[in-house]
């Protein structure tokens, strides 16, 4: 176990999956590694969760389902017998659990000797047809509820949250730009989670040829910000800091999810708004940058057009759209189409089925697998001061997870994964974490998070 806080001055060597190592300086930081507060743990396995009654996904109520008695168990083990009836290989059935809000249902679904506990969206039941190219559509989002804080006078408050940056007050202007660049357990754990479940499905044999397209929302985190800065809620200056951090780490998460997926296809990291980056961002005034990114993306083709047809300039409208464009844009011509995210991701799949008629597109018949963890959080963070119970910050999510970037956090969740994995023997994870850092006062953007796990990368690994 490394060491830490380490001396002001040093640098730690992050490893960087087919990269140079990159040489990040430890800075000074009221945000460095803190010991987890006392309590109970802040996440549970989903198992001992749901034997304490104390299993929650976002806002719902997590409960087991009797395979004998359950219509919705039933069904989805009959659709998803239907979707691989040409795979032999693949079983589902065994344990199940339903979230109570939504209803959508899990069990385990095993194939190349891994379980992944899968719940599927979509009406058709069209089987998957061995060698013909499927193009796989996933996703992950960025930080921690609390990993990038905007502090205004003594008020901190999530810089990447979605509620607390639209509902921001508009008389707490932002003073410092506070992260922690330490990658999240919903970071880490999303990665391993994913990436095995990806590669054990494009290892089918006979699958055919397989694109997987991943959307990792840089640009989308980029324009959180962006939005603050239009308001006047947000300096120029902090926000180009703000900017560098959030670029940073959607390079990393990016090259390390293409490095968890070596071998599972074609893989394309992008984002539809990637656009902004034809932008020159800081030559416009604050205010127009709305209807600048609006016009701009209207103009990129026809089916960003479409989308926005009829909607007034809005960034919070653009990074919701840019979702939708992922998946409309994914759906190619003669192939076989599939979705594959984490549960909290069902609501883009709707929004996209409800644009798809009149951008002309067909999802008819895709799947959409959300693979479920194997964790649950029990305690979440605070840090939405003044922005009330219905912030995204309380939901019980792995990014809202407290203590987070903590490696006992991150032990816990990852022992819950790979326990369920034939090989794993239920070892502990072993972490070297790095120490946290922050933006200078001088203005010095860390160029990456500090982190390295040994256990990640063994289960997302090609080999693992």
């Amino acid at each position: 176990m490394t060491s830490w806080p380490a001396a002001e001055g040093e640098t730690i060597d992050v490893p960087v999956p087919g990269q140079p190592a990159l040489a990040v300086p430890v800075l000074p930081s009221d945000r460095r590694p803190r010991p987890p507060a006392a309590g109970a743990e802040p996440l549970q396995p989903l198992t001992r969760a749901l034997a304490a009654g104390q299993a929650f996904f976002s806002g719902s109520r997590i409960t087991a389902v009797d395979p004998a008695s359950s219509r919705g168990f039933r069904k989805l083990t009959q659709k998803l017998g239907a979707i691989f009836q040409h795979f032999p290989g693949v079983t589902a059935g065994g344990q199940g659990v339903q979230h109570e809000r939504g209803g959508l249902v899990f069990t385990d679904v095993t194939m190349g000797g891994s379980s992944h506990l899968v719940g599927c969206r979509g009406k058709g039941r069209e089987p998957f047809s061995p060698g013909t190219p499927t193009d796989l559509v996933t996703g992950m989002c960025l930080f921690g509820g609390d990993s990038v804080l905007g502090r205004a006078g003594e008020f901190y408050c999530p810089m990447t949250v979605v509620p607390a940056v639209y509902k921001w007050p508009a008389h707490r202007v932002i003073e410092e730009v506070i992260p922690d660049l330490r990658l999240h357990v919903y970071e880490v754990e999303a990665l391993a989670r994913l990436s095995s479940f990806i590669r054990t499905f494009t290892g089918l044999p006979g699958l055919g040829p397989v694109r997987v397209r991943a959307h990792i929302p840089g640009p989308e985190y980029d324009v959180y910000g962006m939005s603050l800065y239009a308001r006047g809620l947000l300096s120029a200056e902090l926000y180009a800091q703000y900017r560098e951090a959030v670029r940073a780490r959607a390079q990393l998460i990016g090259q390390m999810l293409t490095w968890c997926l070596m071998g599972a296809g074609e893989v394309t990291v992008s984002s539809p708004l990637s656009l902004i980056d034809g932008i020159d961002v800081f030559g416009l005034a604050p205010a127009a940058l709305p209807g600048e990114l609006h016009d701009a993306a209207r103009q990129q083709n026809r089916l960003w057009e479409v989308l926005l047809d009829g909607e007034p300039p809005s960034l919070e409208t653009l990074i919701q759209t840019s979702y939708i464009y992922h998946y409309l844009a994914s759906a190619a011509p003669g192939g076989q189409l599939v979705f594959a995210e984490g549960p909290e991701e069902e609501p883009i799949y709707w929004h996209a089925v409800k644009a798809s008629a009149r951008a002309g597109v067909t999802l008819a018949g895709a799947p959409s697998f959300y693979v479920h963890p194997r964790a649950v959080v029990t305690r979440t963070v605070s840090g939405c001061e003044g922005h009330g119970q219905d912030s995204d910050c309380r939901e019980h999510l792995l990014r809202n997870c407290k203590d987070g970037c903590e490696p006992g956090t991150i032990a816990l969740a990852l022992n819950a994964q790979s326990r369920r994995q034939p090989d794993s023997g239920g070892e502990e994870a072993v972490m070297q974490p790095a120490p946290a850092a922050r933006i200078s006062a001088q203005g010095s953007p860390v160029a990456s998070p500090a982190f390295r796990s040994q256990r990640v990368f063994s289960m997302c690994s090609p080999q693992g």
